[in-house]
């Protein structure tokens, strides 16, 4: 979810594919949506980086509907074909904007902040965004903007700035949030202000952030999920929180292990934590399982000594 300083750089072009000329897809026909994935991914090939294929993250979130412009606008129908077309399954969204219940509706109810919805083939992921405003490459700018978006009010230092939202992201990091952080590469400039660090603004964030993380769990791996990855984790979670919901999933614990029945008539992917299923994370193993429709499944536990 988020990267030390030295790999800030590299996380950040592999994350996912961009369009071509960070052109405005809001009106954007269906051919040119294309030409814009198209024309970036051969770029990337040319340029020896590696994308993770079938993801997208259009300039300013384009192309979706946005419910914060005068007036609202609604989804770009062409985006939907134009994402089918390209294979693309996961695109990114800013997670503090609100966007409609309904595709194409402007003027209905919108859904709560931070939710995933589908566009077209894809499913729209949420990522938060963080207080390093776009238009800042220094600790000056960064802290004007701040206290512009406040009415003027406190913090008025760079370091008060840092230290807020370092730790709101370190809560967000440990809360179980798949959701990631994204960032504008203003934040990336250096040698800009005499009078500051020649480290970029992100990179000292992410420092801010990694101090946290080490004074409250210690040395633990941090998970990176890519944008593809992170997909597919919040499919499995809407769909095991859809199965809880209509009570079709059992589960106790007996002297065998941990049983769980899936009632319902679609394979579902549960999450287990503390027996021999999944990958070791810390002191034990976590993960998703398969069970398929009528199916009971028996999970070993296991020692957290073990």
């Amino acid at each position: 979810m988020i990267q030390s300083s030295e790999r800030c750089l590299t996380s950040a072009a592999r994350s996912g594919g961009y369009t071509y000329s960070h052109c405005n897809l809001d009106e954007a026909p269906r051919a040119i949506i294309e030409t814009e994935i198209e024309r970036n991914v051969s770029w990337a090939r040319r340029a020896g980086i590696a994308l993770e294929p079938g993801t997208l993250v259009t300039g300013e979130h384009s192309g979706l509907a946005n419910f914060e412009a005068t007036p609202r606008r609604p989804e770009n129908p062409e985006r939907g074909p134009a994402l089918c077309a390209q294979g693309i399954l996961h695109i990114a969204r800013d997670a503090s904007r609100p966007y409609p219940v309904r595709s194409g509706d402007r003027d209905g109810d919108h859904a709560r902040s931070g939710v995933p919805f589908p566009v077209g083939p894809a499913l729209a992921i949420p990522r938060h965004p963080t207080a390093l405003p776009f238009d800042a490459a220094t600790r000056r700018q960064a802290v004007d903007r701040w206290r512009a978006q406040r009415g003027g009010e406190p913090p008025a230092r760079w370091e008060q700035v840092l230290a807020a939202e370092s730790r709101r992201i370190f809560i967000t990091m440990i809360s179980n949030d798949p959701r990631p952080h994204y960032f504008h590469q203003s934040n990336l400039v250096t040698g800009l202000d005499a009078e500051a660090s020649e480290e970029a603004l992100l990179c000292e964030l992410i420092d801010a952030v990694l101090h946290h993380y080490w004074d409250a769990v210690g040395e633990m791996t941090i998970a990176q999920p890519t944008l593809g990855e992170i997909g597919d984790l919040v499919r499995d979670r809407i769909a095991w929180g859809a199965a809880l919901s209509a009570g079709s999933i059992l589960a106790h614990r007996d002297t065998a292990g941990v049983r769980i029945e899936n009632r319902s008539d679609a394979a579902l992917r549960v999450p287990l934590t503390g027996t021999v299923a999944g990958a070791w994370y810390g002191v034990a193993r976590s993960g998703w399982v398969l069970i398929e429709p009528g199916e009971t499944l028996v999970a070993l536990e296991r020692s957290l000594a073990a």
